[in-house]
């Protein structure tokens, strides 16, 4: 019997990471969905913040031959490359960064075993020290 591929959902910040600098950590991340180490679960909501994110032109000064044909490229790649789930519930609200709510419910309804990021309100969720950790922590399946 052939063990499936943990599920994965990538933060924002770790799609950006990838666009802005592929052969960095991050690009590991996309090296083991290309392997097929790993299966990464998207929505429409998360496609759509990446591109405007690598969009902006913070982002287009940083990296001047970041074009919005290359976003558009990069987006298209990720979603070939990922499981797209549409009409995510949403079960999850949180106050304190309520943009951080499309990847925490899209985590749950795909029963992801990671959901990889570097935003400090996300990985606080696992700090079984705040209240908010520890009330999270059984939620996710980890």
């Amino acid at each position: 019997m052939t063990i499936p591929p943990p599920r994965v959902v990538f933060d924002c910040n770790i799609f950006v990471q990838v666009a802005l600098n592929p052969s960095g950590s991050a690009g590991k991340c996309k090296d083991l969905i290309e392997s097929g180490e790993i299966s990464l679960f998207v929505s429409a909501t998360i496609l759509a913040e990446v591109a405007d994110v690598l969009s902006r032109p913070v982002f287009r000064q940083l990296v001047p031959d970041l074009t919005l044909e290359r976003v558009e490229t990069f987006v298209g790649e990720i979603a070939a490359l990922s499981i797209p789930i549409s009409n995510v519930p949403e079960e999850f609200h949180y106050q304190r960064d309520p943009e951080d709510e499309p990847y925490v419910n899209l985590a749950l309804v795909t029963e992801a075993r990671y959901l990889v990021s570097l935003d400090r309100d996300l990985l606080d969720l696992m700090d079984m020290m705040q209240k908010r950790g520890a009330n999270f922590s059984g939620a996710i399946p980890c």
